[in-house]
């Protein structure tokens, strides 16, 4: 019931839930069970089978959290609407409640919101937490009403995950307590941060912290000292780069990324800011060489970005084989299919584009965008503009 792995590839820990061993996940999921552990010179599906002998058909009513995960993960069909069931679920373990709200920016649904409504005045400091570190991606107008009360909460961890949902937004409706409730919290945050002051990490939540608030002289102080502590930790370059980006220094962003590029050699994710910063530039030949490494890295999003800047380049039928490429090993990705739907269309693959875009309807059948871009291509249309 409580199988060892290894932890951080350094030491073998055990799990410490005590959790009934469900090897059909195993077989459906490819997770770890007690089962195989002592068994392992038979199949998942052996053990799984001798389960079901002996108990019955497993549950499925509530939804395994493992399968709701595992949905998540991969952003398949109703993996949103799992997510806010596990959420609002009070029998289940509170760190399984607040994971599943950590999963929900990337399956939004209509009902996303309220589940972090809800969220917020949960009795469990977990649920709380994992709520307050989701308000940031709300509507602004919406995020004080829910934050602000947060920076009251009795458990220090949830008053410093409700501040960067504030940071930067006008206080002129606030009330006096309010203020002062929010000058106390980012004291403790900035504590908080600097008693780990020996790590990367701390400066660059400090750096954004600081870029929030439109402190832009400290936060470029805190990035460099995080790239300073530690060369190789990449997000401090890519923080960097962001700041002199929206502060108007396009060319400082740019050297930034290529001296993380030679601490780091063929890091992705500078690979890909890097490419967008030469577009900005008006240097998009120089951009698609970073921008199809970036995107050979399986991230479904630099692939997209990598077929647009093929097919805003003139290289239509490129385009569209590399989105038909990443939606292999992600077919249901929304944002690959629209791509792929409108970029097809615009190149006059009408078949691929209907293709794409009667899967994306089937995916949303609430957003009406999406209906109204697929019925004018089954009407003959183009694309959207």
């Amino acid at each position: 019931h409580m199988p060892a792995r290894n932890y951080k590839g350094i030491d073998a820990r055990r799990d410490h839930g005590m959790k009934v061993p469900r090897p059909d996940l195993t077989t459906a999921l490819g997770t770890p069970d007690a089962c195989s552990g002592c068994h392992a010179d038979k199949p998942a599906a052996w053990s799984a089978a001798a389960a079901e002998r002996w108990y019955g058909a497993p549950a499925t009513d509530p939804m395994p959290a493992a399968v709701a995960i595992a949905g998540a993960w991969a952003r398949a069909p109703g993996a949103g609407d799992a997510l806010v069931a596990i959420s609002r679920d009070t029998a289940r373990p509170g760190i399984v409640r607040a994971t599943a709200l950590t999963l929900m920016p990337q399956n939004p649904t209509r009902y996303t919101v309220s589940a972090i409504q809800v969220a917020v005045g949960d009795r469990d400091p977990l649920i709380r937490r994992a709520a307050a570190e989701q308000i940031e991606m709300l509507d602004p107008a919406m995020r004080a009403p829910l934050a602000l009360p947060l920076l009251l909460d009795s458990v220090r961890t949830v008053r410093l995950a409700a501040l960067p949902a504030l940071a930067g937004l006008p206080d002129s409706a606030w009330t006096d307590t309010q203020r002062d409730a929010f000058a106390r919290v980012l004291a403790e945050y900035r504590a908080s941060q600097l008693f780990n002051a020996d790590r990367p990490e701390s400066w660059a939540n400090l750096g954004n912290l600081d870029a929030r608030l439109g402190e832009v002289t400290a936060a470029e102080g805190e990035f460099a000292r995080a790239v300073r502590l530690q060369p190789q930790f990449v997000p401090a370059y890519m923080q960097l780069a962001e700041l002199y980006r929206t502060s108007g220094r396009e060319a400082s962003a740019d050297s930034v990324l290529r001296l993380g590029l030679e601490r780091v050699p063929a890091n992705t994710d500078l690979q890909y800011q890097l490419g967008l910063s030469l577009i900005r530039q008006g240097r998009k030949a120089d951009a698609l060489p970073l921008l199809k490494a970036a995107a050979e890295s399986g991230n479904s999003h630099y692939a997209y970005v990598y077929g647009v800047a093929l097919f805003d380049g003139g290289q239509s039928a490129l385009a569209v084989t590399t989105l038909r490429k990443a939606l292999a090993a992600t077919p249901d990705d929304r944002e690959l299919l629209y791509g792929l739907a409108s970029i097809a269309a615009a190149a006059g693959q009408r078949e691929v584009a209907l293709g794409a875009a009667r899967r994306l309807a089937a995916l949303d059948p609430g957003n009406e965008e999406v209906q109204r871009f697929l019925a004018q291509l089954e009407g003959g249309a183009g694309p959207p503009p």
